[in-house]
């Protein structure tokens, strides 16, 4: 009896789980185009309408390509879709929003040249260049369809 019981519990535990017990969703990867060129640099995220169950998701954009991966777990259905680009506004942000740690350690600028480079791209400042009828006040809607991977392509 003991052992039956441990073998429900593994079966149960397995099938709430998963494999892996990561949920699957829907895959998402495609390209974004901003006045006919690829979209530099930016972000797209996936948000649920009304009837589809699933949680919100989104991916960088990096040289005009997207993946949001399975494991985001996007379900089937109805998707608002918000896409942001971003571009330097040519100012500095305030030293303020600049941290001078790096996983609780201080940085110097000098010994780590990846690291430098990091923190002077942070401490430019970025604009959205794509208008809000694209992020903020979106209309833009895409269907998921039940397959694990699909490719939705974007020109804005």
């Amino acid at each position: 009896m003991r052992r039956f019981r441990a073998i429900a519990v593994v079966l149960v535990c397995g099938g709430v789980a998963g494999c892996g017990g990561e949920p699957l969703g829907v895959a998402v990867s495609g390209s974004v185009n901003y006045k006919g060129k690829p979209l530099r640099e930016g972000a797209i995220s996936f948000i649920p309408v009304e009837g589809t169950n699933g949680p919100s998701g989104g991916a960088n954009i990096d040289d005009g390509t997207y993946a949001v991966p399975r494991r985001a777990g996007l379900a089937p259905g109805k998707y608002r879709v918000e896409i942001r680009g971003y571009e330097e506004s040519g100012k500095e942000q305030p030293k303020g929003n600049i941290g001078g740690m790096l996983l609780g350690k201080t940085v110097e600028m000098s010994k780590d040249p990846a690291i430098a480079e990091k923190l002077q791209k942070a401490s430019r400042e970025m604009k959205n260049i794509i208008p809000r009828r694209y992020n903020e006040t979106s209309e833009l809607t895409k269907e998921l369809p039940d397959q694990s991977k699909v490719t939705i392509d974007f020109e804005l």
